[in-house]
């Protein structure tokens, strides 16, 4: 198992709130980050090594994620712990793990179609639906697994025989899949 992404995120927390170089009791009771302060560096974050920054429907995919649906984010505050170490409720890993995976998949598998706006992203399964529901068939949407790390998947609409709309969706492409 990889150490980069740790070190990753414990470089950009310590950054983000502290501007001590020499801090070297930060990480022993770290500082809560504001989610507009963490927002703007996970935008940052997929700018600078994705191309693209996130709108703010994608940040606020996110959040929900991160804080639960129901959050004011106006006033959330984000532990250290939430961030990098809990896991994602019903889930095997934590949001940063999640994360840090897909900003790898768009790094090495779809960095053009993410640049040029082709890949929605962040939208819950839910949303997904919603999006879906009036459009035309055969219309479809990419967004990134809920439920596997570095994943994508697509869900296209169809009609089935009431004229209700039926949605199909693949199983997330991994880079693992994407590899071979």
């Amino acid at each position: 198992v990889s150490q980069l992404p740790g070190g990753w995120a414990s470089v950009m927390w310590y950054n983000l709130l502290t501007d001590d170089p020499k801090n070297l009791g930060f990480f022993s009771n770290p500082l809560r980050a504001s989610w507009s302060q963490l927002s703007e560096v996970l935008s940052w974050q997929f700018s600078s090594f994705a191309g693209r920054g996130l709108n703010k429907e994608q940040l606020n995919m996110l959040g929900d994620k991160l804080l639960g649906q129901h959050a004011s984010f106006n006033d959330s505050q984000v532990s250290w712990s939430k961030f990098w170490k809990e896991n994602i409720p019903g889930k095997s890993f934590s949001f940063w793990l999640w994360l840090d995976s897909i900003l790898d998949l768009i790094k090495k598998h779809l960095l053009p179609v993410w640049i040029d706006g082709y890949i929605m992203g962040f939208v819950s399964k839910e949303m997904e639906r919603a999006l879906l529901k009036e459009k035309e068939p055969g219309t479809f949407l990419l967004r990134f697994s809920e439920s596997h790390l570095g994943g994508i998947t697509f869900t296209w609409v169809e009609q089935d025989e009431n004229g209700d709309p039926k949605f199909i969706s693949v199983e997330p492409y991994t880079k693992n899949r994407l590899n071979a």
